[in-house]
């Protein structure tokens, strides 16, 4: 999943699980340049809303920034 505005500025990895109707956020990367705005918030949120009937689970790597989104 690519996040772009004028350039890709960040992207996110998944797997989705359709056994398990899940989608697992594997990796969550911003452009150093770009980091602390909201972006990773922003990514995951719109993944959220593209998969709404999915249930969205972090790994052990992403569930330290996934239990920040307060939308999750």
């Amino acid at each position: 999943f690519l996040w772009k505005e004028e350039d890709i500025i960040g992207l996110l990895g998944v797997l989705i699980h359709n056994d398990t109707n899940s989608l697992e956020i594997l990796h969550i990367s911003v452009n150093p340049s770009h980091r602390y705005q909201g972006i990773g918030k922003k990514m995951v949120k719109a993944l959220k809303e593209m998969y709404a009937e999915k249930e969205i689970t972090p790994n052990e790597n992403t569930a330290a920034f996934i239990e920040k989104c307060d939308f999750c």
